[in-house]
């Protein structure tokens, strides 16, 4: 969705979330079977919350729904992927920036 200046990529169409499990579970079968890493996000339990004031928060917190609801659909990946059956581990890096 985002262009590496931080804009927004002009020719990003938003659509239906999708996580093709039944894939991963088809490559599975194949020996040595491959775990599954999935890229998530700190700020995922946030948008929404009650009691958070969303102006101290991350960026992408703040941007959610501006955002299309970018960590809601994180979050809603994380809960495919638990629910999935496949070996797994769930990242969830903080704002990386290129500044020291």
């Amino acid at each position: 969705k985002f262009e590496y200046d931080g804009e927004l990529n002009p020719s990003f169409k938003p659509g239906d979330f999708e996580l093709a499990i039944g894939e991963i579970k088809a490559v599975m079968k194949e020996e040595p079977a491959p775990r599954f890493v999935y890229v998530s996000s700190a700020g995922v339990t946030r948008p929404n919350r009650p009691g958070i004031d969303v102006e101290v928060e991350p960026p992408a917190v703040k941007l959610n729904d501006t955002l299309g609801g970018i960590l809601t659909y994180k979050l809603k990946g994380e809960d495919v992927v638990r629910d999935s059956g496949i070996p797994f581990c769930i990242v969830r890096p903080c704002a990386l920036t290129e500044e020291p």
